[in-house]
């Protein structure tokens, strides 16, 4: 298992040449803005792939009068390329999602928005690096589209779409039964943690199928 929490940025694609408006308010702007919450669950299937649910809250920045409130909670995919590459404290990752946005609250005036969810898709890129045992520090970005229904409230007649761009970042703790390399064997009993082996190798690999773990063959390879 992995908790990570942290912060997000957040800013919506284009302007759209002056279409993009929210009703009744003003345009929306490309700036960037930084906020908290970010926290986000994940857990490990196998060696590559983990399952991850999340919940962020931000605000969308508007030209003229401060912000309105959003929050997004989703659910997804991360494949991990550490194993593919051979890595042993970097792991980077494509991220894939389906979540929920909602934009506005209660307090907010502008129906439209006033706490409305959006159905949206995001794809994006990780990387994660594990600085000690059970501590890493994350960054990711994300593309994230919305639905038609948003579109059309944005673009006149949906045309150019809803999009935004995402990063979040901030540390994780792994905890539970931890196996880096993904092998089925603890990092706590394996020998080499971050690169898969078998068991009566004490999860060390050797590639060359000699009974010599890599890291002591001179030949690992043949």
């Amino acid at each position: 298992w992995k908790l990570s929490l942290g912060a997000s940025g957040l800013e919506f694609y284009e302007k759209n040449n002056e279409s993009q408006r929210v009703p009744n308010r003003e345009q929306l702007s490309t700036d960037f803005n930084f906020s908290a919450p970010y926290i986000e669950l994940s857990r490990q299937l196998f060696s590559g792939l983990s399952l991850n649910i999340g919940y962020l809250s931000n605000n969308v920045a508007l030209e003229e009068s401060g912000d309105m409130k959003y929050t997004s909670l989703y659910g997804g995919a991360i494949l991990s390329g550490k194993s593919l590459f051979n890595l042993e404290k970097l792991d980077p990752s494509i991220r894939i999602a389906a979540g929920h946005a909602s934009f506005g609250d209660e307090k907010d005036e502008n129906e439209s928005f006033k706490g409305v969810g959006y159905l949206n898709a995001n794809i994006g890129l990780g990387l994660s690096y594990k600085f000690a045992d059970k501590f890493s520090a994350e960054l990711n970005l994300n593309r994230k589209v919305y639905s038609k229904e948003l579109s059309n409230i944005l673009n006149e007649g949906g045309k150019k779409g809803a999009f935004s761009n995402e990063v979040t970042f901030g540390l994780s703790y792994h905890f539970g039964s931890i196996d880096s390399d993904g092998d089925g064997i603890k990092d706590s009993k394996d020998a080499c943690p971050f690169d898969a082996g078998p068991e009566n190798l004490n999860g060390c690999p050797d590639d060359d199928n000699d009974g010599i773990i890599n890291k002591d063959d001179a030949c690992p390879k043949q």
